[in-house]
């Protein structure tokens, strides 16, 4: 522990907390969505701040693993009681220890949104604050590996680079990915998907101190038996990762908060604040279709009810009204015949489809300013409008076949 509270107290990561600090917040504010309304959606933006801190505290750690390489600092570890890969483990808890610090802060105050909103449906989901702080812990090790093996200004840069591509550069459905784009209710943390993570996690920090094991007795000769066999177990855990997949999985429905006014809306308990406002908003997508369309008694959020092959599954909220809006129109919008369209049938679909959509959309948000063909209709009057719809959804249902 003394050595450890040394460290502490030398390490240069205590210069880089504010800015993390401030990074980690100032990325939290910005991000979109309902994230302060919602707790699994406040716990999801928390790790999704890493994307930033993360390559932070990797150059960090590689700063603070470098010094390793100073001229007076080979004596000094040479002279120590302490092997050296003892003085790398330590300084390498010194510095995840200092990374903590602006993490925290970052989901005290996250999780501090909705406590004092008084929203009660749910709690702070920890997996996704546990897979944040394993990405976290990566970062550092990877970091504090380029610092012990890389001199200069070097370690820091490729360390940053090298995570920042891992975390903020990779395809969103990627099964390699460290973090989550975001906590959508219908979906939850794969168990396995996080352990292998942490596994990853604890392989990439033996590895970082392994680079200072010795070779037999030697002092200065470094053994690349064990950071071999933690490599390997790294590589490992990675073939893992892409044969468990995306480590967000489908989460089991369960039963939904429903509106009292018709059409219903159904949503996740989680979103029980956004309730009123989506009723609203089918309210008026039942005003848009006019009565020309056949209207669903529910419409369900988007993982509450097993949707046909061919049918939308529900609307989502994480993109706000739009998403909606979008999600309810679809669900409404007449299909052709099922069967294969021709080619002349298609084009007649497409173009009949996406006229009554823009025009259910147009009328629904209120943004009727179109130009062109769907402008003019919408000047028009009501029951010129509604003979239009219809003309739409014939053409949509009566599509060719072959």
């Amino acid at each position: 522990m003394t050595g450890l509270r040394i460290e502490l107290r030398t390490s240069p990561m205590a210069w880089w907390l504010l800015g993390m600090t401030a990074v980690g917040l100032g990325w939290l504010f910005t991000q979109a969505g309902d994230w302060a309304q919602v707790w699994l959606r406040a716990a999801a933006a928390v790790q999704a701040t890493v994307v930033f801190l993360g390559p932070m505290a990797a150059a960090a750690a590689a700063v603070a693993a470098g010094r390793v390489h100073r001229n007076t600092a080979a004596a000094l570890t040479d002279r120590a009681a302490r092997p050296l890969w003892v003085q790398s483990a330590i300084q390498l808890a010194a510095t995840a220890l200092y990374t903590v610090v602006p993490y925290f802060v970052v989901t005290l105050v996250a999780l501090a949104r909705p406590l004092t909103a008084s929203i009660t449906p749910g709690g702070p989901w920890p997996s996704y604050i546990l897979l944040g702080m394993i990405a976290m812990l990566v970062c550092v090790g990877v970091g504090h590996a380029a610092g012990r093996l890389i001199a200069g200004p070097v370690a820091p840069a490729a360390a940053a680079v090298a995570t920042f591509v891992c975390l903020g550069v990779l395809a969103s459905d990627s099964p390699y990915n460290l973090t989550v784009i975001s906590g959508a209710p219908n979906l939850r943390l794969n168990p396995s998907a996080l352990a292998i993570r942490l596994v990853l996690a604890i392989a990439v920090l033996l590895v970082a101190v392994a680079l200072s094991w010795p070779a037999h007795r030697s002092r200065t000769t470094r053994n690349w038996a064990v950071p071999s066999a933690g490599a390997a177990l790294v590589m490992g855990a990675v073939a893992v990762m892409g044969q468990l997949g995306y480590p967000q999985i489908d989460r089991r429905p369960v039963d939904p908060l429903c509106s009292t006014g018709t059409p219903q809306v159904c949503v996740w308990p989680e979103n029980e604040a956004h309730l009123e406002a989506t009723a609203r908003l089918a309210e008026k997508v039942a005003a848009a279709a006019g009565g020309t369309i056949k209207l669903p008694k529910r419409f369900y959020e988007q993982g509450l009810k097993a949707a046909a092959e061919d049918e939308p599954d529900g609307f989502t909220l994480s993109v706000g009204k739009d998403g909606v809006l979008e999600g309810m129109i679809t669900q409404i919008q007449p299909r052709p015949a099922d069967c294969t369209l021709t080619d002349a049938g298609v084009e007649q679909f497409a173009d009949a489809d996406q006229a009554l959509y823009a025009w259910l959309y147009a009328r629904a948000s209120g943004e009727a300013t179109a130009d062109g063909v769907l402008g003019k209709v919408l000047r028009e009057p009501e029951a010129k409008q509604l003979a239009w719809a219809r003309a739409q959804m014939k053409a949509i249902t009566d599509a060719p076949c072959r």
